[in-house]
C-alpha cells in the first residue's frame, strides 16, 4: 500500500509557488492548483496545507493511489497525473501495462478500476516504470508545446 506524504513532496517539487503565466492554460497557479479547474479557490493566498487537501481528494484519491503496491509507481502516477489529468496518466498507464504484460489486456479507458489495480499490481515496478516513463515523454511532446517540453521530459524522467 503507497503512502500519500511522500507522493505529495515529490510533486510539490514540481509544481512550486505562486504564476500567474499567461502561456499557461490553467491561468493563475499556487503550488499547481490552477484557478481553471478550481475557480471558487483563493488562489493567491491558497495555503500549503488546503493544496494538499485538494491534492489527497482529487488526484491521490480518485486514482486510488494508495492501492498501487509499489510506491515508485504510485509516485509517479500521482505526480503526472497532477500534471495532465487523472484520465490521461490513467490511460498511459493502462498502455504501459498491456505493453509488460502478454497474459492481460486492459481497455484504455482513463478509468482505475479493480482490473487496471490488479494489473499494475502484477508487473514488475521496475519493468513497467521502463514502459511508462517514454509513453509519458511521448506524450509530452505530442503537445508541442516548446516552453514546458525541458521541464516536463525532467519531471517525467525523475
Amino acid at each position: 500500500m503507497s503512502k500519500f506524504e511522500p507522493a505529495f513532496e515529490i510533486m510539490i517539487e514540481h509544481e512550486g509557488g505562486y504564476s500567474n503565466d499567461p502561456d499557461d492554460a490553467g491561468g493563475e497557479t499556487r503550488f499547481g492548483v490552477s484557478k481553471r479547474s478550481h475557480p471558487g479557490v483563493d488562489i493567491e493566498h491558497l495555503t500549503l496545507e488546503h493544496a494538499k487537501q485538494i491534492y489527497k481528494k482529487e488526484y491521490w484519491d480518485s486514482i486510488r493511489c494508495s492501492e498501487i503496491n509499489d510506491q515508485t509507481i504510485a509516485n509517479k502516477v500521482f505526480d503526472i497525473g497532477v500534471n495532465i489529468g487523472t484520465r490521461r496518466i490513467v490511460g498511459l498507464l493502462q498502455s504501459a501495462i498491456n505493453m509488460v504484460l502478454s497474459d492481460i489486456r486492459l481497455i484504455v479507458d482513463g478509468k482505475m478500476g479493480d482490473k487496471t489495480i490488479d494489473a499494475c499490481n502484477k508487473c514488475h515496478p521496475q519493468v513497467l516504470m521502463s514502459y511508462l516513463k517514454p509513453i509519458i515523454i511521448n506524450y509530452y511532446r505530442s503537445l508541442d508545446r516548446p516552453k514546458y517540453i525541458k521541464g516536463w521530459i525532467n519531471r517525467a524522467s525523475s
